[in-house]
């Protein structure tokens, strides 16, 4: 939903992870104290935080509707047809 028309706007949703993100990330690098690890992990953050703030600036009214119309769509009683499967 708006996750979905997020991307579609932004190239940078639509990148891959960095190939070597095991290398700096994950609680094993939480501690580090290697000053490459540390800007690296510093630099994937900020990344991270101002995608999150992008999606977040996305309309919310929207989602909201779309979670809205889902809702009703699944709590409606089943279609029922002339045909019936035994």
């Amino acid at each position: 939903m708006a996750l979905e028309q997020a991307g579609k706007e932004s190239v940078e949703l639509r990148r891959g992870l960095p190939t070597d993100l095991l290398s700096f990330m994950g609680l094993i690098n939480s501690g580090a104290k290697d000053k490459r690890v540390v800007e690296k992990r510093a630099a994937f953050r900020k990344k991270m935080k101002k995608l999150a703030e992008g999606i977040l600036a996305q309309s919310y009214d929207h989602a909201v509707d779309q979670m809205g119309k889902k809702f009703v769509w699944d709590s409606l009683p089943p279609y029922l047809t002339s045909k019936v499967n035994y």
